[in-house]
């Protein structure tokens, strides 16, 4: 279950004696302080996970090179890290250690541990935020890191029985970002609705659906976070910069046979964007485990990039056409 042998053994792996005697030489020399973490992951089949906005093209879902991004922040890459790897509770499953035969999907459900939804948590670098205001809706959108992101979408495609024949799982975005929203407003009008009185706490964390017009919890978790006490940070009552790291806590469902949807709860802030421009030097040498990191939790090669519209044989007849439906879906 959720937060149970798998996680314990997995955080095991991290509090070891060799993990306690590792030296900043080590680290540059490339040893991986979380290769017994990345080992006890279980590996999965790899999914496409695209883009179901795009009208043409195979758009894959872009991931945020945090290692390039924090570059010269070596002990913010390290707490990432950490953050990452937190072991999961009953209640709440870090997404990047998921183990699919742990939950069920039913009625637009997922359920683990117990009979209400199962809440999921992931980080990213937020491309846009709404969560105090919208006219239709709350919402924020998120980049996820790399070498993580492959190992979440196909947990989240096994858990809801994505047709792996396909082998496609297609999500909504907003300015490139993996979108997390509340309920949207009715088209018919409506008295507003009433706030949810769901309990917010290291137990609990709200309603699985905000309310439209319900703004979504964000707090400062800046300087330290603990599943179990988020709602012990700071609030904050601004949106976030577009670059932030941030935590998302989230319910996740389907819609069709293959367009994943989130459903926001919780947002907690981890750091402001980075100061350096990606893609330059790091002023020191990073370790190479950092560097040399790949995709964790998933079997087989990335897939090839599409072939360009000249070299498509049959369009008609291929995910392309497929993703154009997809655009054209009209959610409930």
């Amino acid at each position: 279950m959720p937060g149970g042998s798998q996680d314990t053994m997995i955080t095991a792996k991290l509090t070891g004696s060799d993990h306690q005697e590792i030296t900043a030489k080590d680290l540059c020399a490339g040893y991986n302080p979380w290769l017994g973490i990345i080992d006890a992951i279980p590996k999965l089949r790899r999914i496409k996970a695209l883009d179901s906005n795009m009208e043409y093209g195979e758009d894959r879902i872009q991931v945020y090179d945090w290692v390039d991004g924090f570059q010269n922040d070596l002990p913010f890459l390290l707490h990432l890290m950490t953050l990452t790897f937190i072991p999961s509770t009953p209640r709440l499953t870090n997404l990047a250690l998921g183990k699919p035969s742990d939950f069920k999907y039913a009625n637009k459900k997922i359920t683990g541990a117990y009979t209400y939804p199962q809440s999921f948590f992931m980080l990213g670098s937020v491309t846009f935020s709404s969560l105090f205001k919208g006219e239709f809706n709350r919402a924020i959108a998120i980049k996820p890191l790399k070498s993580f992101w492959p190992h979440q979408a196909s947990v989240l495609a096994q858990i809801m029985e994505v047709d792996f024949d396909r082998n496609l799982f297609s999500f909504k975005t907003v300015r490139d970002g993996l979108v997390f929203t509340t309920y949207p407003k009715p088209k018919e009008p409506s008295a507003p609705p009433t706030p949810s009185k769901a309990c917010l706490n290291g137990k609990y964390f709200g309603p699985p659906v905000r309310h439209w017009n319900e703004d979504v919890p964000l707090f400062d978790a800046t300087k330290e976070f603990d599943p179990t006490k988020f709602h012990k940070c700071p609030p904050i009552k601004s949106e976030l910069e577009e670059g932030t790291i941030a935590l998302l806590v989230f319910t996740a469902m389907k819609y069709g046979d293959d367009v994943g949807s989130f459903n926001i709860q919780i947002v907690a802030k981890i750091h402001d964007p980075p100061a350096v421009i990606s893609g330059t030097i790091p002023a020191k040498p990073l370790p190479k485990y950092l560097t040399n990191l790949g995709d964790i939790g998933v079997l087989g090669e990335d897939f090839p990039e599409p072939k360009s519209e000249d070299e498509e044989e049959d369009p008609h007849e291929s995910t392309k056409a497929y993703l154009y439906e997809l655009a054209k879906y009209k959610y409930a």
